[in-house]
């Protein structure tokens, strides 16, 4: 025990100790190589897993450290590693991006959350249908938006905004761009480009929200109406129907 120990072997350590618990537990010597092994061994681990998660918060690689180290020790049964590293695990797991739209908005107007519509862009690139957020069709207001308590316990927002293929039909010339702004605690944190006509690439946004505790999205002047009418205009025939967005935003997610 002490060759392995002195060479940092603490797999075999455990193994021995294992295989003569009942001749070491006799010994403080020996049972000091055992204990201070564990100690030596889990910070190893947990310095191993905190470098693989990095600056850049992969937990998946730092999980996959630890459950490396859990597969080389599950057969010993000792349950000072094994309940440390799946604590460990547990606490990486947290870093496990989540959608915005799996958390509750406490407010919205105008705006349609998961509907199985305008899911795919220009390019007809798919977006998770679940994920998606779009000014809802509104005969009141030219602006949407809905709002999320994150309760400061996330660092930043990533997700794409577009413009949907189903805009393509529209066959006149828009008087008024779509845009998208984000918000944390009533602070402009993101500003979209103007979306006309000429937009057509997918866009990406990655924001940071750290200290925010209520987010918000907003749209602006967001919708059209086919059939050469401008959108919000109220002529003879009323206001018009069938008003589709010009811009969503999809796959957001929130990353502590």
């Amino acid at each position: 025990m002490k060759t392995a120990y002195d060479a940092k072997d603490y797999l075999s350590v455990f193994r021995i100790y294992v295989e003569a618990d009942w001749i070491i537990e006799g010994s403080s010597e020996m049972m000091n190589y055992y204990t201070s092994s564990i100690t030596e061994y889990l910070n190893d681990i947990d310095v191993k897993a905190e470098s693989a998660f990095g600056d850049n918060k992969d937990y998946e690689a730092a999980i996959l450290v630890l459950r490396d180290a859990l597969s080389d020790v599950v057969d010993l049964n000792i349950l000072e590693i094994t309940s440390h590293i799946e604590e460990k695990i547990a606490y990486y797991q947290e870093y496990q991006p989540i959608y915005l739209t799996d958390l509750s908005c406490i407010q919205k107007n105008n705006v349609e959350i998961g509907e199985e519509v305008d899911t795919s862009d220009v390019n007809k690139r798919n977006y998770t249908a679940e994920t998606v957020i779009r000014q809802s069709m509104s005969k009141n207001d030219n602006k949407g938006y809905v709002l999320y308590n994150i309760n400061f316990e996330y660092s930043s927002l990533r997700g794409v905004l577009y413009r949907p293929h189903y805009s393509l039909s529209c066959d006149y010339i828009w008087s008024q761009p779509g845009c998208v702004k984000i918000y944390g605690d009533d602070v402009l944190l993101y500003e979209s480009p103007k979306v006309t006509q000429d937009f057509y690439d997918a866009l990406e946004f990655d924001i940071d929200i750290h200290g925010v505790r209520n987010l918000k999205i907003e749209f602006s002047n967001s919708v059209w109406a086919p059939g050469g009418t401008i959108v919000w205009d109220y002529g003879s025939d009323g206001w018009v129907n069938n008003e589709e967005p010009k811009v969503c935003i999809a796959d957001c997610e929130l990353q502590k």
